[in-house]
Parts: structure tokens; C-alpha cells; sequence
């Protein structure tokens, strides 16, 4: 709170601490959170049995309550113990498609179909071993150190944005998360995900997806085994969709501008 007192901020956002909100709170500075989860919802799944962790839920949710507005942008886990929620659209990047760039650049075909297997920052073992080759497919991963495969590539070697390249390809491979998810959708790229049955938002997202984009579930079985051709053909067989629009970039920052003004 000293810091926060010192510095003295206008407007603090907050993405998602509790404690900075309720601070603010005491200083009469203006907040607002801004997430499509809070830590009091996810403590309380998993952790919800005696006085000590009710405790700490009613210490998260009084953080969050404190805030003037709480922005949770489309797809966001209910919410239902805070009454500052203002939901807004999906919250993502968009790139540029440059898969014909990309061909030429790799000396393939331009009929290539490109896998970008992005898992998140949670290391996850590569079982490559095991994983299909699929004629005239290419995989992408985001990090060296991969099995030595001529159908995997590093996407550091396109020398392309990140986004770009998500932009550009014909499957992500994923597993359940906000921002992978909301990327694939803005950008029009069907999703290939791991199933993550304990993690809250898991089936928000896969309803969403399902809703605006195109998706298949694999086990995490077919994950490690590579059993998991006939999802991976079928995305790869659907037909371009135009993305939708990150509308919540532009309400997130109309929300801002209020308090600041």
C-alpha cells in the first residue's frame, strides 16, 4: 500500500491481484479488474473445505469487489459472487494469413497443410515418437529441442510474429486456455485440444469454441499414443471460417477511459 500511496496512479488495472484492488480502495483510487477468471472462483474448486480456505475465498472476493468494475471478456467463467461485472467481447490478437509466404519460403507445395501445436507455458513432454505423419503436413512448434523429424519444424525459423504464424496455419494444438482459444477464434483456425477436465474454464471455452469456431477434443491418452488422427483429419478437411472480431479490446478500453476522464 505504500508503494501504491507514493506513486499515487490515477487508475490501476489489475489483471488479477486482489490486494492492489483492495488497496486502492482504502486510498480512493479508482480500479478495475480485468480477467476472464478471478483466483477466489479457481481457490474455490479445488480448494474449499474448512474455515482457513473460506477464509481466504471471502479475502479474494472482497479484493475483487473493491475494484469499481470487474471486465470480463467473452468466453469468462461465471462470476456469480461479484456485482461489479461488466462483460465485454473476446480479448485477442489478430494476425496476417501469409501461408502462401510461408510455402514458398519452405519449398513446399502451396496445397501444405501446416499443425501449430502450442501448448502454453506449462512444459508438456513431446511424445514424437509416437505422433502420425500425415502426407503433405507439416508440424510447428514455439521451442527447439524437438525430436528430429523432416515434418517438424521450428516456427523461430519463419522468422514470422507469433501471431502471424497462428494466423497462417490450418490447426492450433492446444489444450484449454484463454488466450490460445480466443486466438484461434479471432483468426479463423480450427482447434485440435487436450482434454483438462479438473480446470474450471475448460468447459467455457470448449462451448465457445464450439460456438464461433471449430473444435475437437482428444484425450490425453490419444495425446501421448498419437492416436488421435481422425480429429486432426476432420479439422483439417473444414473449410476456412472468417474469425471474429476482438470486440473487447475496444470496450475494455472505452471501460478505462470513463474512470480516467
Amino acid at each position: 500500500m505504500d508503494l501504491l500511496r507514493e506513486f499515487s496512479p490515477d487508475l490501476v488495472l489489475a489483471d488479477i491481484p486482489w490486494r492492489i484492488l483492495s488497496a486502492a480502495a482504502q486510498l480512493g483510487i479508482a480500479s478495475i479488474g480485468m480477467c476472464s477468471l478471478n483466483w477466489a472462483a479457481i481457490y474455490a474448486a479445488y480448494c474449499r473445505g474448512d474455515s482457513k480456505d473460506r477464509q481466504m475465498i471471502d479475502q479474494m472476493t472482497s479484493g475483487y469487489q473493491a475494484a469499481q468494475i470487474f471486465l470480463t471478456p467473452e468466453p469468462s467463467i461465471p462470476m456469480p459472487q461479484l456485482d461489479n461485472i461488466q462483460m465485454i467481447g473476446p480479448i485477442a490478437r489478430r494476425g496476417t494469413r501469409q501461408k502462401a509466404s510461408i510455402c514458398t519460403q519452405l519449398g513446399l507445395s502451396q496445397h501444405t497443410k501446416f499443425v501449430l501445436v502450442a501448448l502454453g507455458g506449462i512444459t508438456t513432454e513431446m511424445p514424437l515418437e509416437h505422433w502420425p505423419h500425415i502426407d503433405n503436413t507439416v508440424w510447428l512448434f514455439s521451442s527447439e529441442g524437438r525430436l528430429q523429424r523432416d515434418d517438424c519444424l521450428d516456427v523461430g525459423a519463419l522468422g514470422l510474429p507469433f501471431i502471424d504464424v497462428l494466423a497462417s496455419v490450418d490447426v492450433v494444438l492446444t489444450k484449454p486456455g484463454y488466450g490460445t482459444y480466443t486466438e484461434a477464434v479471432c483468426n479463423g483456425v480450427p482447434v485440435l485440444t487436450i482434454e483438462r477436465p479438473d480446470w474450471p474454464e475448460t468447459d467455457g471455452l470448449n462451448r465457445w469454441v464450439q460456438q464461433y469456431g471449430t473444435i475437437e477434443v482428444m484425450t490425453r491418452e490419444q495425446f501421448y499414443k498419437g492416436t488421435f488422427v481422425s480429429q486432426l483429419k476432420a479439422l483439417l478437411a473444414t473449410s476456412t471460417r472468417p474469425g471474429i472480431k476482438p470486440t473487447g479490446i475496444e470496450q475494455a478500453a472505452n471501460h478505462i477511459l470513463s474512470l480516467l476522464n
